[in-house]
């Protein structure tokens, strides 16, 4: 039985900030559709508006719901919404979640963050100004497991795997990796080459954030990966692999390589220098 849902609903500024958590009914769909209407009609419909959408405690939905959502969406495009930003926290199953549940936006802009500092600084370059201090961020540091390395070149990144990994492992590399590429690779197409030798696997639940992480590389320019994938663990990272391929809807062109240098003169076939 899932947890039982519930949401938080506030304005800041021209912002209507919802906040989600649990697994949510069809009856807390319509509830918190209802209030959202009321507190837009108050404070935002007269001006243009955003929404800020955190699910970080998100889990599900009934179907039912995404009806609720459609109606509510083509009711806010009408009245004024002109942008919406969900703090997905590295989940891809949320991602598609919100995918689904905002078919109905039309052409209001959307863009998807792994925190909320994101997604309030993509709001702002938007017009839309949010208090940070108003949106209170939980956060808890525990031990990472295991370790990695990311080396920037000229067309791309080569990744470095080592030891177990557990979710704050999994989540570092990735936070990582998107700050190299977004800093060095902005309009511009890549590609990366992952040194899996000695890497000794993360564990289930990291499933999610990794393909998050593809979602996100798709997204911002990755084109190819070329992946070493040799040493004790080859086996078991080649059933992980294609386990997160199956369960991805857009997979990048993916080669298996036994070395960096074969990875490298694939790369450079491919028109991707990354000596």
């Amino acid at each position: 039985m899932e947890n039982l849902g519930g949401y938080h609903i506030e304005v800041i500024s021209n912002v209507l900030y919802l906040r989600s958590w649990g697994y949510w009914t069809e009856e807390i769909a319509t509830e918190q559709a209802a209030q959202s209407i009321k507190l837009i009609n108050q404070y935002l419909c007269k001006n243009d508006w955003a929404v800020l959408t955190d699910l970080s405690d998100f889990n599900d939905c009934d179907v039912n719901c995404y009806a609720v959502f459609d109606k509510l969406n083509i009711w806010s495009r009408e009245h004024g919404q002109q942008a919406e930003a969900i703090v997905h926290n590295l989940s891809y199953k949320k991602i598609k979640s919100a995918e689904n549940a905002n078919q109905s936006l039309g052409n209001i802009a959307t863009e998807y963050f792994d925190n909320k500092l994101e997604a309030c600084t993509w709001l702002k370059s938007q017009g839309f100004i949010v208090n940070l201090n108003k949106v209170k961020t939980h956060h808890k540091s525990f031990i990472e497991h295991g370790n990695f390395s990311i080396e920037v070149k000229r067309d791309g990144v080569i990744c470095t795997l080592n030891g177990s990994w557990n979710n704050e492992t999994t989540r570092a590399f990735v936070q990582s990796f998107q700050h190299l590429i977004t800093a060095n690779f902005t309009d511009k197409q890549w590609v990366v080459i992952i040194d899996f030798s000695a890497w000794q696997l993360a564990i289930p639940e990291t499933y999610d954030t990794f393909l998050s992480h593809m979602y996100w590389a798709k997204k911002h320019g990755q084109i190819a990966s070329f992946d070493i994938i040799t040493g004790e663990f080859q086996n078991l990272i080649d059933i992980f692999l294609t386990t997160l391929s199956k369960n991805f809807d857009d997979q990048i062109p993916n080669t298996k390589v036994l070395s960096i240098e074969e990875a490298l003169v694939k790369a450079k076939l491919l028109g991707y220098n990354l000596d």
